[in-house]
């Protein structure tokens, strides 16, 4: 049996970094929408572009990559996280995917182009193209994935 030594600390360190990750985005376990509609689904087609379906036909949902963004507006994060949390390897994580969260949320808040069409501004009832009815935005989530040899 090793014992707990300051180098074996240090091999469990880093046996824990490398076994471990952050994980941020919608799950299929959010709350769908009234239509039956999921979140992932939605935010898919958000992100992408597609076709979705208002009460009066179908209609082009343009491309408005807010995960794109976000991911790379928080390239530095991590990085960060680790430097202030060098031994705690799961405070890193944890405060890593709190923050890649905030930012995706601030994007779905805050896009702006391109614009809701004037029939989804009517369906709506204002023009916001990643908010309607707050289940995305509120969706948003974070996991920390891996083995946990705590």
């Amino acid at each position: 049996m090793l014992k707990e030594t300051g180098f074996y600390k240090q091999l469990k360190l880093i046996y824990e970094q490398q076994s471990k990750s952050v994980e941020v985005g919608f799950y299929e376990d959010a709350p769908k929408y009234d239509d039956g509609e999921s979140v992932t689904n939605v935010a898919f087609h958000n992100e992408y572009g597609g076709i979705g379906e208002l009460s009066d036909g179908p209609i082009a949902i343009p491309p408005r990559p807010f995960m794109s963004k976000s991911f790379s507006e928080s390239k530095g994060i991590l990085n960060a996280s680790f430097n202030e949390n060098k031994t705690d390897i799961v405070k890193a994580l944890k405060e890593t995917g709190e923050k890649v969260q905030s930012v995706i949320r601030k994007n779905i808040l805050d896009w702006s182009t391109p614009p809701n069409s004037q029939r989804t501004i009517a369906y709506k009832g204002f023009n916001n193209p990643l908010y309607h009815t707050g289940n995305m935005v509120n969706s948003v989530r974070y996991k920390i994935a891996g083995k946990d040899e705590s």
